[in-house]
């Protein structure tokens, strides 16, 4: 067919419409019907050089610039109008952060600043989400790149400067600083300028009596000599209240911290504490003296809490003066069970009763698993409590308990009694067990009972128990005697034939407090300690401290005088209560030997009855010492009338440092209401 002359114009961007500026041309004849290439049959384009610019085209809105615009204004047009794009899938057309190419980030603390690592599509953001990625901290609302730096050891602007480091520092957080020459952390006088205490060349406290000494200054510990380590003008005694960690009790006149006890109940490293109440009275109107014993965790944060609120306890019947020691676990659950004594029950028959560590608090006859008691008797049963781990080898831990009115075929012989574990449920009469008695009228044996350690190097645990009141010597001299706890497997032995250690002179009564001492010398024996707090040697009843180095038993004569101990430490003072307590406390100062404390609670330094707890580092000793000559430490009491000295145990690595810990109690502490203060080990030069 014949083609129609047809007119063509140019269509240089190819989008279907031709350019009515540029010359057009005609084809069409007999013989082609052919399109021109390049050309179209219409002129209706507005830019030919742009596709997108052709009649009907839509445009949208695009507020914000960002190159997307709003689906739901748009704009019919051929050339593009100001401010429309061709893309309408804008999800907020009026922030330029967001649309379909772009990120934000999770910001997690609301600082309006997200990190890099929380990274979202953008038009996903809600609640918690920032368009910036350069927060440095994205868990704290305060760090964030518009934060004010200030003196706190953070990068709080994130711009990768701390503190004086960083120019845009906030100056008027910054501090006086005092030239610390020792780097002791503790500075003279000498002001060198404001900074922020994490300045390494200066420090906040001007203090230190000496900057020329690391080892003093103001939180230095007071060693026993003629430096005043800690700038307080004092070079003897270093006094409590300088211990930060410890706990309260808000009751008066219940002796809360002369009595305690400490072991690791649950295998977590960490020993529980019993705090013992002797003198509670359940109405404080009565003064009945029920006795109370606490629970106090061995995670439990040491922070001043007042345990007559905040802790498990268990109390007694009407002067039953309680007190209690962790025994281990007795019955074969699993779970360690305590041992509550009360050597005035039945008219000072006595009895103890065996508590599960998993009773709630009450009255002790309610939650006991087990009492053993002889009603009728006066024996005093209960006059002291001591662990022994299992001497039986039947799986059940078992216990020492001392009954120092055992008649034992005389009067007031005294005893120690075997209570195995395999006795609950099953006997009550603890007469009818193994114990080992007294040997004279009086003496009163058992009355004192301590773990010595392994004495002799056999892997057995040895056991010291006292009769003050024994005659060896002279009257009342007193004696201690020291024997493996396996004895108690046999059951004809007699205190005649174990090794004794007796008094120096008339009513010394050695023995009044006894304690095993470690491996003080580094010799692999464990070494004892025995008291004689009414020895008389410079003055009245100044007390006497006894160290006797561990040996094979065969190095021992059977009867020991106790004027030839391996080493012998006089109190300083009369009447000071020297010796009223003695304490293991393991390598307290990380030297590889064992140290210890004596107790003198009624000493005087500085004030009326403050206490003194002393201390003394494993090495080799020998011969006669009196105590401010040889002593390494001396802890004073609070002020007067808190009686340190009378209460200390050892605690276990509290702060988890690696050196030993001990609890030390201040039973007339704050009108006695008392305290109980971690002492926390420490080396020394």
């Amino acid at each position: 067919e014949t083609c129609i002359v047809q007119v063509w114009y140019v269509d240089a961007d190819e989008d279907g419409y031709g350019s009515p500026f540029e010359p057009s041309i005609e084809t069409g004849d007999a013989t082609t019907c052919e399109v021109p290439v390049g050309y179209v049959d219409n002129n209706l384009d507005c830019d030919d050089f742009d596709g997108d610019a052709q009649p009907n085209q839509q445009w949208y809105l695009d507020v914000d610039g960002d190159g997307y615009g709003d689906v739901n204004a748009v704009l019919e047009a051929c050339v593009p109008p100001i401010g429309y794009v061709l893309d309408s899938t804008d999800c907020d057309d009026y922030d330029a952060t967001r649309h379909p190419d772009s990120d934000w980030y999770l910001d997690t603390d609301g600082d309006g600043y997200g990190s890099d690592s929380g990274r979202i599509s953008s038009c996903d953001t809600g609640e918690g989400t920032s368009p910036f990625s350069t927060d440095c901290d994205d868990s704290n609302e305060w760090i964030h790149p518009d934060a004010n730096e200030i003196c706190d050891g953070i990068d709080n602007n994130c711009d990768g400067l701390i503190d004086n480091d960083d120019p845009n520092l906030d100056i008027y957080t910054q501090v006086p600083m005092y030239q610390d020459a020792d780097n002791d952390g503790f500075g003279d006088a000498e002001y060198i300028g404001h900074f922020c205490t994490s300045y390494a060349e200066g420090s906040t406290n001007p203090d230190d009596c000496d900057d020329e000494n690391d080892s003093i200054h103001p939180n230095a510990f007071e060693w026993f000599d003629e430096v005043d380590q800690n700038c307080d003008e004092e070079s003897f005694w270093y006094s409590v209240e300088y211990l930060p960690n410890s706990f309260s009790h808000s009751e008066t006149g219940t002796s809360f911290g002369r009595y305690l006890d400490a072991y690791d109940i649950d295998g977590d490293n960490k020993n529980e504490l019993l705090i013992s109440l002797k003198t509670y009275s359940v109405d404080a109107t009565t003064a009945s003296e029920e006795g109370r014993v606490l629970w106090v965790e061995g995670d439990r944060a040491i922070d001043g809490s007042d345990l007559s609120e905040e802790s498990r306890f268990w109390y007694g019947e009407p002067d039953d003066n309680l007190y209690g020691v962790w025994a281990g676990d007795m019955d074969g659950d699993t779970v360690a069970e305590l041992l509550v004594g009360s050597r005035e029950k039945n008219d000072r028959s006595g009895a103890v009763y065996v508590i599960s560590s998993d009773a709630n608090s009450g009255m002790v006859t309610e939650r006991a698993l087990w009492t053993w008691e002889v009603p009728g008797t006066s024996l005093r049963f209960g006059s002291s409590l001591l662990r022994v781990g299992d001497v039986d080898a039947d799986g059940l831990d078992d216990v020492l308990v001392g009954a120092s009115h055992f008649t034992n075929g005389g009067s007031n012989r005294g005893g120690v009694f075997l209570l195995r574990g395999s006795d609950i449920n099953a006997q009550s009469d603890p007469t009818m067990g193994t114990f080992i008695g007294g040997e004279s009228n009086g003496d009163q044996f058992g009355l004192r009972t301590a773990e010595a350690g392994d004495i002799d190097g056999d892997g057995v645990l040895d056991i010291l128990s006292s009769s003050i009141y024994a005659d060896e010597g002279a009257t009342s001299s007193g004696s201690t005697y020291l024997f493996s706890v396996s004895e108690f497997l046999n059951t004809d032995v007699v205190v005649a034939d174990l090794v004794q250690f007796y008094g120096e002179a008339e009513m010394d009564k050695a023995g009044t407090q006894l304690s095993g001492a470690g491996d003080v010398n580094g010799d692999g024996y464990d070494d004892i300690l025995i008291a004689a707090n009414d020895h008389d040697e410079n003055y009245d009843q100044d007390g006497a401290v006894y160290l006797i180095y561990g040996r094979p038993y065969s190095e021992y004569d059977l009867m020991n005088p106790l004027s030839e101990a391996d080493a012998i430490f006089i109190g300083a003072n009369q009447n000071a209560g020297f010796g009223d307590d003695l304490e293991a406390l393991g390598d307290w100062n990380g030297d590889g030997k064992d140290d210890f404390v004596i107790g003198s609670y009624l000493a005087d330094p500085t004030g009326n009855n403050r206490g003194l707890v002393i201390g003394l580092l494993g090495r080799s000793y020998s011969g006669r010492y009196n105590i401010e000559d040889i002593a390494d430490f001396m802890l004073r009491g609070y002020g007067s009338n808190h009686r340190i000295g009378q209460g200390m145990v050892r605690a276990g690595d509290v702060n988890e440092d690696g050196l030993e810990d001990f609890w030390i109690g201040s039973y007339g502490y704050d009108g006695y209401t008392g305290r109980v203060t971690i002492f926390e080990g420490r080396t020394s030069n």
